[in-house]
């Protein structure tokens, strides 16, 4: 009877033990997973022309692509969370909103974000060619991937879908790093520990290498987009077949023109009807000439696209402005 009573008082302790081993089994884990936490900062027109209410038009589609880090996100399946937008432009402030991926500014805005993955995108504005850039950098400010688009002639609505598609290819490359813990709070409201109570000197201690050292960070593969040309080159030789055609009818019409249609054997004096074909060989010739003198400049266009960088070209280009849009003729020889 004795012994029966012993074990009933020992089985409290026996579950609590297995309760307290289990919590802390959990806390180990959920200490050494990290959640990713993404924003995307607001994008940067490198040629002008950006209004706020386009850029803020942007960020959002920005924040769409990276929609899928919500959730089970991270390189162990760790939760996800991105930063929205209005919130991120409240907290960047005026300050560092129109700072992008600058080296003075990344950090704090890191900071005052408290991510630890962030997107910049660079946007450039030839005519109705947009030039994407985005870069993704972990909450050290270190540059992981980058990945670009080139949208030609397109509308702000075909804009906006190149980019949620170059964010949500950034955001499936942002799991396959290793997640750094988020920055506890801002660079410049950081404070000094208080002064520490001298205490007898630990011995020393070999530094485990942390997991930037263990597992080298390899880049993801950058997205590269072939540039798309005007077909110059075949349009310059297509431009002298019918110049060439042209001439080829042409003169012969020129030639025969006020001649006997008969086969009279004198048929100057003989035939009644002779050819009337200057209007048709003029035209014709004309045309010829016409072509193979646009060759020249088509030419020269297909030279000049072949041996010049991308943007340097004749353009027209617009921008909406608040309550209207600006159009300006650009050019560079």
């Amino acid at each position: 009877m004795g012994a029966v009573l012993a074990l009933r008082a020992m089985r409290p302790s026996l579950s609590g033990f297995f309760v307290a081993a289990g919590l802390l089994v959990l806390g180990m884990s959920s200490a050494s997973a990290q959640s990713i936490r993404a924003a995307a900062l607001p994008p940067i027109f490198k040629s002008g022309g950006g209004t706020s209410e386009l850029r803020d038009k942007f960020h959002e589609a920005v924040i769409r692509g990276l929609g899928a880090l919500t959730g089970p996100s991270g390189p162990n399946g760790e939760l996800g969370e991105v930063v929205a937008g209005q919130d991120t432009r409240g907290r960047l402030g005026e300050e560092l909103i129109g700072c992008g991926a600058q080296a003075s500014c990344l950090p704090r805005a890191i900071a005052a974000l408290r991510v630890n993955r962030v997107i910049s995108t660079d946007i450039t504005v030839v005519g109705k060619s947009f030039t994407i850039s985005m870069r993704l950098f972990d909450n050290q400010g270190r540059e992981l991937t980058h990945a670009d688009e080139l949208c030609e002639i397109c509308t702000v609505r075909e804009v906006d879908e190149a980019l949620s598609k170059a964010s949500a290819k950034l955001a499936a490359a942002a799991r396959q790093f290793p997640v750094d813990a988020v920055t506890a709070a801002p660079i410049d409201k950081v404070k000094a520990p208080p002064p520490l109570t001298p205490s007898p000197a630990p011995p020393p201690l070999t530094p485990a290498p942390s997991p930037m050292q263990a597992a080298p960070l390899e880049p993801a593969p950058v997205v590269h987009h072939e540039r798309r040309h005007f077909p110059w080159r075949p349009v310059a030789f297509a431009s002298v077949g019918v110049g060439i055609i042209g001439l080829a009818v042409g003169i012969p019409l020129l030639v025969i023109d006020g001649r006997p249609t008969c086969d009279a054997p004198n048929p100057t004096t003989q035939c009644k009807e002779v050819y009337n074909t200057i209007g048709g060989g003029a035209a014709m010739t004309a045309i010829g000439v016409l072509a193979i003198v646009a060759s020249v400049p088509l030419f020269y266009f297909d030279y000049r696209d072949r041996n010049r960088p991308a943007g340097a070209h004749l353009m027209l280009k617009g921008a909406p402005t608040v309550g209207g849009a600006g159009l300006t003729f650009e050019g560079r020889f």
